[in-house]
């Protein structure tokens, strides 16, 4: 739709395939481009707070654009203010893969925990200008399975050391 709108109507096969090319593209050694994982995401998008949303406890149409903006679509990048690491829309406008499979948390303390090693569907997180309110908060998650495009899904791609 433009240079400043995410990607949507992408599925997680579509994203990691984009990942993999970017990689061999920009071939920085020791370094490969994917998406994050589930944690990392999380991580990100809290940018180090505690509550609902990387903000605060609320929301309302100034802080994401998500159902209650009733902009119903998808907005430029940066049209809300970014969290205090500097990541915009980790909240609405398009949920966005991860690379874990979708599973029941592990009730042990874990940092940087892993997922599932198999299941049917990935996590998307983020939430979107389309989801429920539950799934923009930061801790919202969300299955789908691998192949599904839908006009509010997207990705954003992590930059990663590799062994």
């Amino acid at each position: 739709k433009g240079d400043n709108f995410p990607v949507e109507m992408v599925s997680w096969n579509d994203a990691v395939e984009f990942c993999e090319i970017l990689s061999k593209r920009e071939n920085r050694r020791g370094w490969k481009f994917s998406l994050p994982t589930e944690a990392q995401w999380e991580y990100a998008c809290r940018a180090g707070t505690t509550t609902t949303y990387s903000w605060g406890n609320t929301i309302s149409p100034n802080h994401a654009n998500y159902p209650g903006s009733k902009l119903k679509k998808t907005q430029e990048t940066g049209s809300y203010s970014p969290n205090s690491w500097g990541f915009y829309d980790m909240h609405g406008n398009v949920a966005e893969w991860c690379n874990d499979y979708f599973g029941p948390y592990s009730q042990n303390l874990a940092i940087d925990p892993q997922g599932p090693v198999s299941a049917p569907y990935f996590v998307r997180r983020g939430g979107s200008w389309f989801a429920q309110l539950r799934y923009v908060k930061a801790a919202g998650r969300i299955e789908a399975k691998p192949d599904r495009k839908e006009r509010y899904i997207g990705f954003r791609v992590a930059f990663k050391k590799v062994d």
